[in-house]
């Protein structure tokens, strides 16, 4: 019986490559307050586009971003639409 490649010994790292690059332009964010996991602010992206080897497009604005501070740390939660 053949061993799957990912229980080798000497796994091989993943291959990395790039498929896109982001530009973003954002509206000013609005202090929410501090909750449980830290300060939050929220806000929007106006527009956006990206470009690379693997895909093309624009970024439909109005979607929203959070962003989380806690002890020093900055979680970023960013969703976006993408027309290709």
């Amino acid at each position: 019986m053949a061993t799957p490649d990912f229980l080798s010994p000497d796994p091989l790292p993943p291959a990395l490559e790039l498929v896109t690059t982001f530009e973003l332009v954002p509206t000013p964010s609005v202090d929410a307050g501090a909750g449980p996991l830290g300060r939050r602010r929220i806000g929007f992206v106006k527009r956006g586009s990206f470009d690379g080897p693997r895909l093309s497009g624009t970024v439909i604005g109005g979607d929203d971003h959070f962003l989380v501070r806690a002890d020093k740390v900055l979680d970023l939660d960013v969703r976006v639409v993408l027309r290709t």
